[in-house]
């Protein structure tokens, strides 16, 4: 698969993805989280 390319919000499913697929329960926090949801307006 390639990342580059690929918005913050599409990199970060893939990740968590990734980790849940491999056992890794995940939580998106902090600034990331904030530019996501504000769709990069804050």
């Amino acid at each position: 698969m390639r990342l580059k390319g690929l918005s913050l919000k599409d990199f970060a499913i893939v990740i968590s993805d990734y980790l849940i697929k491999n056992g890794i329960e995940v939580i998106l926090t902090g600034g990331a989280c904030v530019t996501i949801y504000t769709d990069n307006k804050y």
